[in-house]
């Protein structure tokens, strides 16, 4: 005997009842559902079938995406490594005798309080992909509001600064002396805050320069970016895939998904998120291969020296606990900012991260007024 529902499958037979029988029925079988095609696909969608092929087809494209995405590495790391590569293909880079006079052309953004209130003055330095007008939008106006001098340098090869045909051969030693330079020109040791690749060259500066105070907004870990990446391989594949996507490719290719997911919150509106990848750029190969290497080891800052680490509870590309690793190595404790994404500053929640560095600032700085 065929089921009340054998028809439904079978769009070529219509179902019949009889009429005496379809009302002492009624209560045990229901209706069955239309046999037009519509409904045959919302059947479909919300099915676990279909979900499994949602997830096999992410999955075919992320294994697609992600040779594509570190081929480059792979081939500079090769090219940066072969013999006499400092002499023929990086003129630009200074000879380790002369380091200290290579000087370039730095782009940098200041802006003054109409009151000042604070005789520390402030130095940004942003992270890769980026240059010193992430900091013009947002930070810098807050502070100036706040009673401080705020500046923020474009390293070499960055934003407005010199260097960008050469962008390839720079490395952290060539961002450090991009920091002593804006330093040099800010005419006062200032407090250094140093965002994600910017917090990695502020770790290397502050081996050798005594500063009122340091902070590291989602930045690098002392052991380097390794343990992140392989945790985001295994976890988040996409944001390794949206990084190399930037590096390789234009940051249109970045619109998306893999774009929130890497730098921004979900809730950011895609006005803002096309108008801030317009403006990223491709980073040094030999700085990104430099981040997967230590940055500090058993060196420790001078107890004088305050250390704040800021974290932002999205952050995929520098997750929670390597915020952590970092201040355990540092002796100090870490904030995690939540509802913010790597890039912190820009994100729809940015005031509670300024308002907590102006908070921290007044804290320490209340013997420097």
């Amino acid at each position: 005997m065929r089921s009340a529902h054998s028809s439904w499958y079978n769009p070529s037979k219509s179902i019949r009842r009889n009429a005496s029988s379809s009302s002492a029925c009624s209560s045990m079988v229901s209706k069955p559902r239309p046999r037009t095609p519509q409904g045959l696909k919302q059947r479909w969608i919300g099915s676990k079938p279909m979900q499994r092929a949602r997830r096999r087809r992410s999955l075919t494209i992320r294994l697609r995406l992600l040779p594509m995405a570190y081929a480059h590495i792979i081939r500079t790391y090769v090219h940066i490594t072969s013999p006499g590569y400092h002499i023929h293909d990086n003129p630009h880079r200074c000879p380790s005798t002369e380091r200290k006079v290579c000087i370039v052309k730095l782009e940098i953004i200041s802006r003054h309080p109409e009151n000042r209130t604070r005789a520390t003055p402030l130095l940004f330095v942003h992270g890769a992909f980026m240059g010193a007008w992430v900091w013009a939008e947002t930070v810098l106006p807050y502070m100036a509001q706040h009673g401080y001098e705020a500046h923020a340098v474009s390293l070499r090869g960055h934003g407005g600064s010199e260097g960008r045909e050469r962008l390839s051969g720079f490395g952290l030693d060539d961002y450090v002396e991009d920091i002593e330079q804006a330093i040099a020109e800010i005419g006062r040791s200032p407090v250094l805050i140093g965002h994600s690749m910017g917090g990695a060259a502020a770790q290397r500066y502050m081996r050798q320069h005594e500063l009122p105070g340091v902070v590291l907004m989602a930045s690098v870990p002392p052991k380097g970016t390794l343990g992140s990446m392989f945790e985001n391989l295994l976890r988040n594949p996409m944001t390794i895939v949206a990084t190399g996507l930037l590096q390789s490719f234009l940051p249109q290719a970045m619109l998306g998904r893999p774009a929130r997911r890497a730098f921004f919150s979900r809730d950011l509106p895609d006005e803002r998120l096309r108008k801030y990848l317009a403006r990223m750029q491709p980073e040094s190969h030999r700085a990104i291969l430099q981040l997967t290497k230590p940055i500090q080891s058993s060196w420790q800052p001078r107890e004088k020296t305050p250390i704040l680490v800021i974290g932002g509870e999205r952050d995929t590309l520098v997750q929670e606990k390597f915020i952590r690793e970092t201040a355990d190595h540092y002796g100090t404790s870490a904030w995690i900012c939540p509802e913010v994404a790597h890039v912190m500053f820009l994100d729809t929640n940015w005031r509670n991260v300024t308002a907590h560095l102006v908070k921290w600032l007044d804290e320490r700085l209340a013997d420097h007024c």
